[in-house]
């Protein structure tokens, strides 16, 4: 029951810090608001409205009376509305004021006192009706009071619910209660049955020490035949310092093993290196051969042209020849004809000399298409020799690829056998490892578990006969065990 009352009584101190936030929030921010108003009555009203809220929290809360809190903040903030509607007069802050102090009062969830905020809220609510000039306030008046009552209803269906599992709240914690009072029991006579096992293990405890002594004497027994397997543990010293020359030569390959895997993964890392490279260059060929290829139909198109050429210039030759006979005929007739034909020859004779100065051009132009005919050809010819060339770097280009894709594979199948290797070297390391330890211990062992078998022989019937004793002990124990185990 205490702890009920203690859960409520926690529930109400967190809701009572609620309703001083809520409500010293809203006065606070009323108080601000008249403050700038310049409404100094309401101002005051609200100011001694917010230091009476938090007197009765802080003094409830130091006379440790927690549950009149409540009661005395909702008269509290009802009252100063009645005061407030007094001196501000009626209007519809009132009604939203009354909505805000019902829920206010719902915050408890205690029917109580909800009850009396609300018929209090309803008093003022048919007061401020009364009172009210505002035309809106008496026009509103039915909607508000359906309000009300709707939110009444509505806070009073949800506190009936909320008491309603608060009580099988209650309900559970007392069952609780009364488990924790069988589990008590249950915890008393389970103390007394332990009580009965530790003194029966006390009595075990005392043959156990007897055990001990004869184990001493199985000790002693031991130390005089520890002579006797000196051979055997110095087989064993050569076993595990054999192991541990293996261990190092393992080592010794696991080492190597690990350089070998390192500069094969450098080599086969310059071999893909060097097979990138060899494809670009092989790139670069096939693009000089169709670059060449372009500049040999090029210098085939240029050979046809000099062709042409060398055409005009022999029709040019062909013309002037027959310009100078016209201009030698054309001197005869000049002369022929006198003086009516001297302005004739002297133009006859200028188309002569035009004629010679054209045959001079046309020899000149006959020559270097002739050397630009030979200049060509061998161009042609070093073209062609250069495709043939290029031809076989780019087959010697592919080879030398196939060359590098091979020796990358092989490397790659060779950093793959390392790394093999190199892992069996570590499995075969840590083997020796393991041999060495078995070694060791085994070395152990036998210098601690093979001798006075003989002597032992005889202290195992005292131990079989204090065996005895044990076993009648644990069957007692075990019987109260199983007395244990049905009473729970």
């Amino acid at each position: 029951m205490n702890l009920v009352k203690d859960l409520i009584q926690a529930d109400t101190i967190k809701k009572n810090t609620l309703m001083v936030i809520t409500m010293g929030i809203s006065l606070f921010a009323a108080f601000m608001l008249s403050l700038t108003t310049g409404n100094m009555d309401t101002t005051i009203l609200y100011g001694v409205d917010v230091f009476l809220l938090v007197g009765f929290f802080f003094l409830f809360k130091a006379l440790k009376k927690p549950n009149l809190f409540p009661l005395a903040t909702i008269i509290q903030v009802y009252t100063f509305s009645i005061i407030g509607m007094f001196i501000s007069g009626s209007s519809i802050q009132i009604v939203l004021i009354l909505l805000f102090l019902t829920m206010f009062s719902a915050i408890q969830l205690r029917l109580g006192w909800f009850l009396l905020g609300y018929f209090y809220g309803f008093a003022i609510l048919i007061l401020n009706h009364v009172m009210s000039t505002d035309s809106a306030v008496k026009d509103l008046f039915s909607y508000i009071m359906l309000i009300y009552i709707l939110l009444g209803v509505m806070f009073f269906v949800i506190i009936r619910l909320s008491a309603g599992q608060f009580k099988k709240i209650e309900e559970l914690l007392n069952a609780s209660s009364l488990d924790a009072e069988l589990k008590l029991k249950d915890k008393e006579m389970l103390e007394s049955n332990v009580s009965l096992i530790v003194e029966n293990i006390s009595a075990m405890n005392e043959r156990i020490q007897q055990n001990m002594n004869s184990q001493k004497e199985i000790a002693t027994s031991i130390d005089e035949m520890a002579s006797g397997v000196e051979t055997q543990s110095n087989q064993i010293t050569d076993i595990s310092q054999n192991a541990f020359e293996t261990k190092q030569g393992m080592q010794t390959i696991y080492d190597t093993s690990n350089q070998l895997k390192v500069e094969s993964s450098e080599a086969y890392t310059a071999s893909l290196e060097g097979k990138n490279q060899i494809d670009e260059l092989k790139l670069d060929i096939h693009a000089l051969k169709a670059t060449i290829e372009e500049l040999n139909s090029t210098y085939l198109t240029l050979s046809s042209k000099l062709e042409e050429t060398n055409e005009f210039a022999e029709t040019i030759r062909g013309i002037t020849e027959q310009t100078n006979l016209l201009a030698l005929n054309a001197s005869i007739e000049a002369a022929r004809a006198g003086e009516a034909g001297k302005g004739f020859a002297v133009v006859a004779e200028e188309i002569r000399k035009l004629a010679e100065v054209t045959s001079k051009s046309t020899e000149r132009i006959t020559e270097n298409l002739i050397e630009l005919n030979e200049s060509n050809s061998q161009a042609l010819e070093k073209m062609k020799t250069s495709n043939v060339q290029i031809d076989t770097n780019v087959k010697t280009t592919e080879e030398v690829s196939n060359y590098f894709m091979k020796v990358t594979e092989t490397l790659q199948v060779l950093d793959e056998s390392l790394t093999s290797f190199t892992n069996l070297s570590s499995k075969v390391m840590d083997q020796s490892t393991e041999i060495e330890v078995s070694t060791n211990d085994l070395a152990a062992i036998i210098e601690e578990t093979s001798a006075g078998l003989e002597e032992m022989s005889a202290t195992v019937e005292g131990l079989s006969t204090d065996s005895e004793v044990i076993a009648r002990d644990m069957d007692v124990t075990a019987s109260k065990a199983k007395e244990l185990i049905n009473q729970n």
